[in-house]
């Protein structure tokens, strides 16, 4: 998740997500990183269609169409968000 967050061009890094609970103590169990509604990596990501991703880790279907624009957009990050 690191890694695919840290685009400059767009300024997003991890304290910049917006996660659910992001507790930045190095401990995973600590942390939520589903995306909240405000989150700026909500229809952010690319296009991994090519890659037969169609869902998150969680089991749910992505793209979904998180911000209401003209069409779905795939989430920066492990999980798709969800309204």
């Amino acid at each position: 998740v690191m890694g695919s967050l840290g685009n400059s061009s767009l300024g997003i890094t991890s304290r910049d997500c917006r996660f659910r609970t992001w507790s930045d103590d190095g401990n995973p169990d600590n942390d939520d990183l589903a995306l909240r509604s405000d989150s700026p990596c909500i229809d952010s990501g690319g296009d991994v269609t090519l890659y037969g991703v169609t869902r998150d880790i969680a089991g749910a279907s992505r793209p979904v169409n998180g911000t209401g624009g003209a069409y779905a957009q795939y989430d920066r990050g492990a999980y798709e968000y969800q309204q």
